[in-house]
């Protein structure tokens, strides 16, 4: 028995559509997240995540020696 998969021109523009949006990743933190100057830049999480999600924007807002306090102007950064 032969499938057919059959899309309407409606659905191929709302797919088209919600191509064009990208997901945004945002690491927020400490030196666990912004660790290239500890592993070098092709082992930092950054890097990782690049890497495992290539589709995706990936933003570091993490800095080395922030606390919990300062977690509050990273997200600030963050556009919505």
């Amino acid at each position: 028995m032969r499938h057919t998969l059959t899309i309407s021109a409606a659905k191929v523009n709302v797919i088209k559509k919600m191509k064009r949006y990208t997901m945004k990743i945002a690491l927020i933190g400490d030196s666990i997240l912004d660790n290239e100057e500890y592993t070098g830049e092709a082992d930092s999480v950054f890097t990782k995540v690049k890497q495992k999600l290539p589709d995706c924007e990936v933003i570091n807002f993490a800095e080395d020696g922030i606390t919990s306090l300062d977690i509050n102007p990273q997200l600030d950064r963050v556009k919505t």
